[in-house]
Parts: structure tokens; C-alpha cells; sequence
């Protein structure tokens, strides 16, 4: 199956250059100049990947990143002239899977571009079995989605978790292995923007690490990405039902 790859530039040089190598290397290649138009061709025909420049007119490629994470989930690559490191964490803040400066080598582009959608699809099979499953086994815990408990599997004993407690663990769970920025959990979590100063989320991943981690003061279950948010890091092992779990113990 032939991936579409969206180009978002502003500079029609470098939307041809681009155009041109994805279709040598059996790519589908669309390209617009701006984000406005970017957003309209993403409602009407969803792209696999958007390589995405960020010194745009009128809406910058940060900001326009930042807005299309907490509504999709599409790859994305930011392409940049400037090699400053606050653009880069700035990227990474609101999602963006790479960050490529120009002048790039087609062959790493090209590299980047099927790894990101390799580890895409790695994750759109993960949550289909998620879907599938009703327990997330890690470490010492069985996570039950439809009924809402953590239970430690040793002992038995159920731990307490508040609703939103809940809801950041699963959605850390649901995007194991895969960064979610401040941004992308408070969008998802309240429905706003993440002003740089609020503390709660923060306040409650420190308070789901003391119930769950052997040593919260260094965790192993979710873990910090400096610049970026947390990320779920301990092995999952989905389960549709406990009694799988049950016959495979001797």
C-alpha cells in the first residue's frame, strides 16, 4: 500500500524537491504552502505522515502541531532551516515525532520518514489489541479498563485511584512506549491548553508513582521525558480475561 505524506511549506522549491523524492521512493506526495490549507486537505483526505515546515505565514508549525495532537494522531516530521534547540523541544513538546533541519540528506529524510511510520503502525496494531483486551498486565499490576481497578497481583489488594488519576494512568497505558507531552494530556484531560505553569498533572503523576512504583523517587513504570511530558515505559501484556493469566500459571 502506497502512504501519502503531506507536505506543509511554504516555499514552493521545497515543496517540488520534496514532491519529486517521495515519488521516487513510492511515496504519494501532496503539498500545500500554508497551515490553513494543510488543515482543510487533513479533514478531506487524511495523510499518512505530514513532513511540516516550521516558519510558516500567518500560523507557525509549532502551534499548528500543537492544535492538530490533540485531535489526531498522525506522524509528523518538523522541517526547519534553524537548528536552535528551543525549536526542537518546542517540537517534541507538542508532538512531533522527528526534527530534521535543512539543508537535510535525502537518505536520512527518507530513513526517518519509514521509521516513524513503521513505529506508527506498531502503535495502531498495539491499540487494536488494546481494544481486544480488557487487562493490562506490568510489572506487580493487572489494570482493568471496563471496571476501572488497579490490583496488585501478589497480594490481591485493590489500590485506589482517583477519576482522574485513572484516566492519566490509561492514557499513558494506551500510549505505552510512545512520549505524551503536558500539552497533549491537559487537552485531553480538560479540555485546554497547557498555560506552562500548572502544576496538577504533574502533581498527579507524582501521587500514581507512589501507589505503583517500588521506588518513586526513581520510577521504572512511567517515567519523565525532560522537554516533553511522560511516558509509560514498563512491558504490557494485554489479556481479554484473567482466566488466561490463571491457566498459564502451574
Amino acid at each position: 500500500m502506497q502512504e501519502t505524506i503531506l507536505i506543509v511549506d511554504d516555499d514552493s522549491e521545497v515543496r517540488n524537491l520534496l514532491s519529486a523524492m517521495l515519488t521516487r521512493n513510492n511515496f504519494k506526495a501532496c503539498a500545500v504552502a500554508n497551515a490553513h490549507d494543510a488543515s482543510r486537505h487533513i479533514k478531506q483526505d487524511p495523510p499518512d505522515l505530514i513532513l511540516l515546515d516550521i516558519d510558516l505565514p500567518l500560523e507557525n508549525g509549532i502551534d499548528f502541531c500543537r492544535k492538530l495532537h490533540t485531535k489526531s494522531p498522525i506522524p509528523t516530521i518538523m522541517l526547519t532551516a534553524s537548528d536552535d534547540d528551543i525549536d526542537r523541544v518546542l517540537s517534541y513538546e507538542v508532538g512531533a515525532d522527528h526534527y530534521i533541519t535543512k539543508p537535510f540528506n535525502p537518505k536520512v529524510l527518507i530513513a526517518a520518514i519509514k521509521a516513524v511510520l513503521r513505529r506508527s503502525l506498531e502503535l495502531q496494531n498495539e491499540k487494536l489489541e488494546q481494544k481486544r483486551s480488557q487487562y493490562a498486565y506490568f510489572k506487580d499490576w493487572c489494570f482493568n479498563i471496563k471496571e476501572r481497578s488497579l490490583t496488585h497481583t501478589t497480594n490481591g489488594i485493590s489500590i485506589e485511584l482517583t477519576t482522574k488519576e485513572f484516566e492519566v494512568l490509561q492514557l499513558l497505558i494506551e500510549h505505552h512506549g510512545e512520549p505524551l507531552s503536558r500539552d497533549s494530556l491537559i487537552m485531553k484531560l480538560y479540555g485546554r491548553e497547557y498555560n506552562g505553569l500548572d502544576r496538577n498533572l504533574d502533581m498527579m503523576v507524582l501521587r500514581i508513582r507512589r501507589k505503583i512504583e517500588s521506588d518513586p523517587q526513581t520510577p521504572q513504570i512511567i517515567k519523565t521525558v525532560h522537554g516533553t511530558g511522560y511516558m509509560f515505559s514498563a512491558p504490557i501484556r494485554w489479556e481479554s480475561s484473567t482466566e488466561e493469566i490463571l491457566s498459564e500459571k502451574p
